[in-house]
């Protein structure tokens, strides 16, 4: 152990650079129309992964939106 004890960070991370390019796309809004057609795609795999044929509910907020609503 060096003198700066014991650091669980990441260190330097290599990034690819195809990832750093999508980076710099412009964000979308989280309840835009284009975040509510990615949640429609994603319906029958939460479906399926819960065992269900209703609908899954899913939430863009944070854990206390939730509470709230």
């Amino acid at each position: 152990m060096t003198g700066f004890g014991r650091n669980f960070l990441p260190g330097p991370t290599d990034v690819r650079p195809e990832v750093l390019q999508a980076l710099l796309a412009p964000m979308f809004p989280h309840r835009g129309p284009r975040m509510q057609a990615i949640l429609a795609g994603i319906q029958p795999s939460l479906q399926e992964c819960f065992g269900t044929a209703q609908p899954v509910f899913t939430s863009t907020s944070s854990g206390t939106g939730l509470i709230e609503a």
